[in-house]
């Protein structure tokens, strides 16, 4: 019923080439104790025990980038989302743990940035949510560490949803295109009158096209 506590301390050569902050290293191989032979000749074996460097810490900039612009102007048609949550993931085997959530708005020029344990750790940043009326949110950077962080951080891009229509203009006989004098439209939203496109005129055969419709009533 006796016990044996080894004390003696260990040196991690931070200066090496292959040294990661924050990762095990083994202290030292297999070690046993050998008992005086007149007692027995069993080998007593201790666990190897593991240390690690502090990890840094890391600054993980991340921005959202809206790709809304008509007519030379952001936002024309007042669509984004008011604030929009980012998550800050941890890679865990093969799955992805929540570390921390910011929230992004117009307040905070839609950018904030995350603190984090470096090392070898791989993270992403996610936006879980998807604002009516733009496309699935996209990444710079799909996972990255402290060293593969791109210089600029993490933006997230929600990009419009936009696309277009046709509708046909003949003359009297319902049939006939214009070939001359033909007519203008001018298409506007509903709800506001604000004008997507003016003076749009049919083709030789009648059909007029709308290009870049947003979500909403025309």
């Amino acid at each position: 019923n006796q016990e044996i506590q080894v004390d003696y301390k260990v040196r991690l050569k931070t200066d090496h080439k292959d040294y990661e902050a924050g990762k095990w290293y083994q202290t030292n191989g297999k070690t046993t104790l050998a008992p005086t032979p007149e007692r027995t000749t069993d080998l007593l074996e201790f666990g190897v025990p593991s240390v690690r460097g502090k990890a840094d810490k890391i600054q993980i900039p991340v921005e959202k980038v809206w790709s809304d612009k008509f007519k030379n102007e952001d936002n024309y048609w007042g669509l984004r989302a008011n604030s929009v949550k980012v998550v800050l993931q941890r890679k865990s085997g093969t799955s992805w743990v929540d570390v921390e959530t910011k929230t992004l708005n117009a307040a905070n020029d839609w950018k904030g940035e995350f603190t984090a344990e470096g090392g070898n750790n791989t993270y992403r940043v996610v936006e879980p949510s998807r604002t009516t009326g733009y496309g699935k949110p996209t990444s710079n950077v799909d996972e990255f560490t402290a060293k593969t962080l791109p210089s600029k951080g993490v933006q997230i891009t929600n990009k419009l949803l936009t696309g277009p229509a046709i509708f046909c203009k003949y003359k009297e006989d319902g049939k006939s295109p214009f070939t001359s004098d033909l007519p203008r439209f001018t298409v506007r939203r509903k709800s506001d009158g604000k004008v997507l496109l003016n003076d749009i005129e049919p083709n030789g055969r009648g059909q007029v096209l709308i290009t870049d419709i947003p979500l909403g009533e025309f």
